[in-house]
């Protein structure tokens, strides 16, 4: 039987492609365990740096508070994640991700809304209001370096994101938000919602 030169280019391609693909799958895996791995790292970086752990996190490991915080969520949740892949196999950070990810009410399972009189000061949404603001403060303050500014750009986002599901949990929109200022030293009439 005559030889096909193209026939055997095709071949050859066919098993490239399919060796590649193996490669991608493996990395794929390999990403996941190396980010759980990561995560139960990170949890005892964080347990032991006492304060400024997003400006240590950049300087000292080149990584993002956002990623780390990933990684930290996927760690905690190895237990789900490892029998999620027992059970479906092949598994990415993506898709742990997914797994782990909170579900989302339904619009018929409205949560209801807060037992407090409108206006009244909510002390947890304007703590963390004061934080997100008090870190872009810092970050913007002359003479702060970029590590550090970076830093708390991360964490002030983090705040932020945090306020909106303080406020979705409370069955509020940003638009519904007020804020009221007061001077230092009438803090706890500072209102946030």
């Amino acid at each position: 039987m005559p030889t096909n030169p193209e026939m055997n280019s095709l071949d050859e391609l066919a098993r490239r492609i399919r060796a590649l693909q193996q490669a991608v799958r493996t990395a794929s895996s390999n990403a996941l365990e190396s980010a759980l791995e990561a995560g139960d790292v990170l949890i005892e970086a964080r347990r032991r740096v006492s304060a400024g752990w997003g400006r240590w996190l950049i300087e000292n490991c080149a990584m993002g508070v956002s990623t780390a915080l990933l990684y930290i969520q996927l760690a905690q949740h190895r237990e789900k994640i490892e029998a999620e892949i027992e059970r479906a196999g092949e598994f990415s950070i993506r898709a742990a991700r997914r797994l782990i990810a909170k579900p989302k009410a339904s619009a018929s399972a409205k949560p209801k809304p807060p037992k407090t009189e409108v206006g009244a000061p909510d002390e947890k949404l304007s703590a963390v209001l004061r934080k997100a603001l008090s870190l872009m403060k810092t970050a913007n303050t002359p003479g702060t370096s970029a590590a550090v500014a970076e830093s708390n750009q991360h964490e002030a986002l983090a705040a932020l994101r945090q306020l909106v599901a303080l406020l979705v949990s409370r069955n509020l929109d940003p638009s519904d938000v007020t804020v009221s200022a007061a001077k230092a030293g009438a803090r706890s009439h500072r209102r946030a919602a």
